[in-house]
């Protein structure tokens, strides 16, 4: 290890869609512009992930989630 760690806050946004995909990942609040690519990929890594429901169909959702690093 080299002994430097960076430490921050950033928030993202993205949309899981019906299929459980993400679309439009994207850091809106954050200040380091590596750290903000590597959160984006880390981020589409996930997918696919449970879509929303409403009345028991599945349904795009907006999803932000703040993370500290």
């Amino acid at each position: 290890p080299s002994g430097k760690h960076t430490k921050g806050k950033a928030m993202a946004t993205f949309v899981v869609e019906k299929s459980g995909d993400l679309t439009d990942v994207k850091v809106v609040e954050g200040s380091n512009a590596l750290m903000n690519d590597q959160l984006v990929d880390a981020i589409r890594s996930t997918s696919p992930w449970q879509p929303g429901a409403e009345k028991g169909q599945p349904v795009r959702v907006q999803v932000r989630l703040p993370v500290q690093f």
